[in-house]
């Protein structure tokens, strides 16, 4: 059986049959691929980057530093007072400090992080790192702090290069990291609000390239200090802690690995050690973790972040507005929350209809959900499991935490990129999740100059993002309801063109600013984003696979006797798989037939050139003593033949005509499989449905029947026209070398021809002697008369009654002389025998008149042959020379090569070049517009 493995996949409604590489018919079974992620050894050993990766490194910098200017949040100063904390104030005042309402609450190797980016903080400008000077804004403080932020963020640039160093698919993972390093989110979030997000991914990545590369002890380090660096990332703990516990510290057998588990204890431990040890010292851990968790801070922030409790909130104000307008006159009103949702300030979230929401209620919710994928994480601990187990539990946490900012949509977006290039269903999920969690992130930028860098940027990302990985996952939508989902989602991604009209066109029509409608532009984009968030959640909740593995088990546990009763109640059923198995069968025969005729093809276009070419011949040297020309071969050694032997020219057609034989058989095998599943297809139904017209008796199973039966019609008919098609050309050979072999007969067959003629005169060749013309073939005139007349037979000339005897010999003397009067003719026996004898000269005049002429056209045909030698002569010398030529343009071209290297080496230096000029350029703008 054809095994063969699909690479690119496209729409049934384009070709009869999908792309497939193919091997050769009846060849050795392809084995498995392994899907398993490649190992790299070390930490950072990626070789240099190529000039695409350093024209995007450089590219992203001098953007970057054009935006120096660009606006600034309240995120800003909070950084740098903390800068002022760390360098001004001792360790054990760092989270007690209030001069300034933006206190520390950031874990402990943050603060440590500050603490050093404070020393040179200092030596540019000591004001930077004044306790007391709050809001200070000096151009030295921005271009220190933006320049801490893009130096930082090459911690996310290096883990992604290693990416893509070991990467399966290094194309695919080179579109997802540069997305990743050029993401809207980090651009939006670190270099225009102002954080150090890019720097702390990075620093997640590397803890997953680790896993990837099954060093899971460095990964859970790593994940340990990212924990102390940012604790947000406790929504991804369960994943790293199912995993790391069932693939790193326990056996296969489930057996406790206590050296693997110390281990990784230790590790983690020191992590927590180094950095809560010196609080713990003092005392101070209560007054730390009230300042990581600030649980009276409501369940929302002042503006929604797109998550279920942005839809639940919205139902609410919807349902206050139905109360108060006297619809729903029976639902109670908590007054305390008419404005606690709409008021856009930091504080705790009260519903007026709807009941109160409390931060153990979303823990436990969480969870719950988190629980799904956990399990089929501890089950199968593989890396791709743990990766979407980890962007899952990242999502149900900015699903249905408690006091979740818009930003926190990273988390998922930013794990989430890595499953993107999986399969077609992550495509459209991250594709939708995208979408919506970047322009959530538009609110934070809400200058009108930076709407268009927002917008814009976003808009060329997507392209460039979503456009290749499209081409590589697409797969057309399997039915009608998958095709209406297909396009809702497209609308839905057209619609925020609409929404962001609405949101920069509301205060041209809201001249006045009403108190009511002032947030209507915010509520707009939390709910409209939090329902493409809530939609691309819902598929991942699917666990039909798992389900279905599940009863696959249940049933195989059930005694064989039962079984039997449940199989005999699937009868119907066992129908279908069996015409499921038939019309793979089907398919694979097709391929198979395809895949020797493609075979064929190929035969014959190749050997066509030898074939047809009678009149080279290699010489005894060359030509290999034997050789057997097998089609069926998988080395193909048909393939560089140069020269054919006539017996190889028949062994060639007998292949062929066996090879198209067979095919032809096999055609009408599948023919004969097609009528046999329409048999068990037609079994299936209802006699009395049957009786019904075409159109009332279509359901999905006719339909689909249907849709096969055309499928395989089509099938069934292309190979015909290929075999039809195959045969043609192997038949147009055989005549053209038919023709080929008359010519060259009757070119050098006309000696044989002239040979023949003075057979059948003279019954033997003439010799030398019979042949005294010099330079001749036919001698002269009386020569020939004589052979001519010689040939003559007496049943011949029955006309005459003159007999003829040859020249007297010396052999004749027993000849009596009394019979010469027997020989005497009379007067009339004279005449007759002169007038025959002048028609026989005369005869023999115009065949010696026609004999001359075939001479001149010999002698013209010898004399185009000798000019055909010398132009064949010329043209093996013009061969030589074109083989001279080549050989020194073949050294030209190397040449020309190593030129083209040096040139490509000078213009990615001169590249280079440009771009260092326009960072500086960059720069220089920046101090202009400051000084």
């Amino acid at each position: 059986m054809q095994h063969a493995r699909v690479t690119a996949p496209s729409s049934p409604s384009l070709r009869l049959f999908p792309e497939y590489e193919t091997t050769h018919p009846e060849s050795i079974p392809e084995q498995q691929d392994d899907k398993s992620e490649p190992k790299s050894s070390g930490w950072i050993s990626w070789s240099l980057m190529d000039t695409a990766e350093l024209d995007i490194f450089l590219a992203s910098t001098c953007l970057k530093l054009l935006l120096f200017s660009a606006y600034r949040s309240t995120d800003f100063e909070v950084h740098r007072n903390w800068l002022a904390i760390t360098h001004s104030l001792p360790i054990s005042k760092w989270y007690y400090d209030t001069t300034s309402e933006w206190t520390l609450d950031y874990p402990p190797f943050f603060a440590y992080f500050e603490k050093i980016m404070s020393i040179p903080a200092y030596f540019i400008d000591p004001r930077i790192v004044d306790l007391n000077n709050l809001n200070y804004n000096a151009w030295s403080v921005v271009a220190y702090q933006r320049s801490t932020v893009i130096m930082t963020e090459l911690v996310l640039g290096a883990a992604l290069l290693r990416f893509i160093r070991g990467a399966v698919d290094p194309s695919a993972q080179r579109i997802i990291s540069a997305s990743l390093f050029l993401h809207p989110g980090f651009l939006i979030v670190d270099h225009l609000h102002f954080q150090y997000n890019g720097f702390m991914f990075g620093i997640l990545l590397w803890s997953i390239l680790m896993a990837r590369n099954d060093n899971k002890l460095a990964s859970g380090f790593l994940f340990a200090v990212l924990l102390n660096f940012k604790h947000i990332y406790m929504y991804l703990a369960p994943a790293y802690f199912i995993y790391l516990l069932r693939s790193f510290c326990l056996s296969p057998s489930g057996a406790l690995l206590p050296a693997r588990f110390i281990s990784l204890a230790n590790a983690v431990i020191l992590v927590f050690l180094v950095s809560l040890g010196p609080f713990l010292l003092m005392g101070q851990l209560p007054q730390l973790l009230s300042r990581l968790f600030p649980f009276t801070r409501g369940l929302n922030h002042a503006y929604w972040a797109p998550n279920f409790w942005a839809l639940v909130t919205a139902s609410d104000r919807v349902l206050l507005k139905f109360v108060k307008g006297g619809r729903m006159p029976a639902l109670a009103v908590n007054m305390s929350g008419v404005a606690s949702t709409s008021r856009g300030l930091v504080g705790d979230t009260i519903f007026a209809i709807l009941p109160n929401v409390k931060p153990i209620h979303t823990f436990i919710i969480t969870i719950v959900f988190q629980v799904i994928y956990l399990v089929k994480l501890w089950k199968t601990p593989t890396y791709k499991s743990f990766l979407t187990a980890l962007t899952l539990c990242g999502y149900t946490s900015f699903m249905f935490g408690w006091h979740v900012h818009e930003k926190a949509v990273l988390l998922v977006l930013v794990p989430f990129s890595l499953l993107a290039a999986e399969n077609h269903a992550y495509f459209r999920t991250f594709m939708i999740a995208s979408f919506a969690g970047i322009f959530s992130l538009f609110p934070l930028l809400f200058t009108p100059m930076e709407t268009l860098i927002k917008v814009a940027y976003s808009t060329i990302w997507a392209i460039l993002t979503f456009t290749p990985l499209h081409q590589r996952v697409y797969e057309f939508p399997r039915s009608l309801p998958f095709v209406i989902i297909d396009s809702l989602e497209k609308l839905y991604v057209a619609g925020f063109v609409l929404l962001q009209l609405c949101v920069s066109l509301f205060p041209v029509f809201d001249g006045q600013q009403s108190e009511a409608l002032k947030f209507l532009p915010l509520m707009l984009t939390s709910v409209y984003c939090a329902t493409g968030l809530v939609w691309a959640f819902m598929p991942a909740l699917s666990r039909t696979s798992e389900f279905r593995a599940i009863l696959q088990e249940k049933q195989n546990e059930i005694p064989e006797t039962k079984r039997r009763k449940i199989t005999s109640r699937r009868a119907a059923d066992g129908q279908r798989e069996v015409q499921d198995i038939l019309g793979k069968e089907y398919l694979a025969e097709a391929y198979l037939i395809l895949q020797h005729i493609n075979s064929l093809t190929r035969m014959l276009s190749a050997v066509r050139r030898p074939y047809l070419n009678l009149d080279t011949r290699p010489s005894p040297l060359s030509r290999e003593p034997s050789r057997n020309i097998d089609l069926n071969s998988s080395d193909q050694s048909w393939a560089n033949i140069r020269h054919l032997t006539n017996e190889e020219r028949d062994q060639i057609d007998l292949q062929a005509r066996v090879i198209l034989s067979r095919c032809a058989d096999r055609v009408k095998r599948l023919e004969a499989m097609e009528k046999q599943r329409a048999e068990l297809a037609a079994s299936r139904k209802n006699p009395i449905i049957r009786l019904l017209p075409a159109r009332l008796r279509q359901d999905d199973q006719t339909a689909a029947s249907d849709f096969i039966a055309a499928h395989h019609s089509s099938v069934t008919w292309y190979l015909s026209r290929r075999l039809t098609d195959t045969s043609q050309t192997l038949k147009d050979m055989q005549e053209e070398r038919m023709k080929r072999q008359l010519e060259r007969t009757r070119t050098l067959g006309s000696g044989a021809a002239r040979e023949a003629m003075y057979m059948d005169m003279s019954g033997s060749l003439p010799s030398p002697a019979e042949s005294p013309a010099s330079g001749s073939w036919l001698g002269n005139a009386s020569n020939l008369a004589s052979s001519f007349a010689a040939s003559i037979s007496p049943a011949e000339n029955a006309h005459s009654t003159m007999i003829l005897k040859p020249p007297s010999t010396p052999s004749d003397d027993f000849f009596d002389d009394t019979d010469e009067e027997d020989m005497e003719l009379t007067a009339s026996q004279i005449m007759q025998f002169e007038t025959e004898n002048a028609n026989i000269l005369q005869s023999v005049q115009d065949t010696l008149v026609s004999v001359q002429q075939a001479e001149s056209r010999l002698m013209e045909i010898s004399a185009l042959q000798m000019e055909l030698v010398t132009h064949l002569t010329r043209q093996t010398e013009q061969t030589e020379q074109l083989y001279e030529d080549a050989i020194a343009t073949a050294a030209t071209v190397e040449k020309g090569n190593v030129q083209l290297k040096e040139a490509r080496r000078r213009a990615r230096d001169s590249r280079k070049w440009i771009l260092l000029f326009l960072i500086g350029a960059s720069l220089s703008l920046l101090f202009l517009h400051y000084y």
